[in-house]
């Protein structure tokens, strides 16, 4: 047998070389190694990046729906042509069915993570500004099947261009759970200009959104104590 690594993709930035059409550029790399993997991962945890996010989740009273807010704000720096705001739903620790493996070890405790659940369009919606900063609301539904302790509330803030793949990274992104109290409450957004300037000019820095939150911080990567 042989084992093999899946094709990746690490915000669908156009880093790599194309498998497919020698010389071009792409968005996906096939890696060879785990050091392949980790090296683009530490580099994308250096990249900063030019829009904050927050994010709520909450259920309703009866637990059927689940109302999301995002929150976003922009430095002066942030030059999207035509940013898509897109809200996923997703669930974690999902049994498999058909899963085959000679390893029966691994094949015992095997789980499909990431699962998305619900989205709200497939490249997302146009964001409305107001001068720097936006808020946008969203309601799913939620199957009485799937595990609330497993669901993942994720939002990320992507350009778009239909005519360029290579044109389609995604600027931030963050992610929530869902909160066990009912009622909308704002998320908060940096009070100062000098913590929005911080987006560009602070690698590493966070923007306390609110701190029941797993947000990603001003360097474009997640702060908080969970992960993608």
């Amino acid at each position: 047998g042989s084992t093999f690594a899946p094709a990746l993709m690490f915000n669908r930035q156009p880093y790599f070389d194309s498998e497919i059409v020698a010389g071009n550029t792409d968005v996906v790399m096939f890696a060879r190694s785990a050091n392949d993997i980790s090296s683009v991962i530490n580099y994308e945890l250096g990249v900063k990046t030019s829009v904050a996010l927050g994010i709520r989740a909450v259920p309703s009273a009866d637990g059927s729906t689940v109302t999301v807010t995002v929150n976003g704000i922009r430095s002066k720096d942030f030059n999207l042509a035509n940013p898509l705001l897109t809200v996923y739903v997703t669930e974690d620790n999902i049994q498999p069915r058909n899963q085959q493996s000679s390893d029966a070890q691994a094949l015992a405790s095997f789980k499909h993570n990431h699962v998305i659940r619900a989205y709200n369009s497939i490249w997302g919606d146009v964001i409305n500004w107001n001068d720097d900063t936006f808020t946008a609301t969203y309601t799913f539904e939620l199957d009485r099947a799937w595990k609330k302790e497993d669901l993942k509330f994720i939002a990320c803030v992507a350009n778009y261009d239909d005519g360029n793949k290579l044109n389609c990274a995604v600027e931030n992104a963050v992610e929530t759970t869902l909160e066990e109290t009912t009622g909308i409450e704002r998320v908060e957004f940096p009070s100062s200009d000098n913590e929005r300037g911080a987006m560009k000019e602070e690698s590493g820095s966070s923007s306390q959104f609110n701190s029941q939150n797993s947000i990603f911080g001003l360097d474009g990567r997640i702060s908080g104590n969970t992960g993608l």
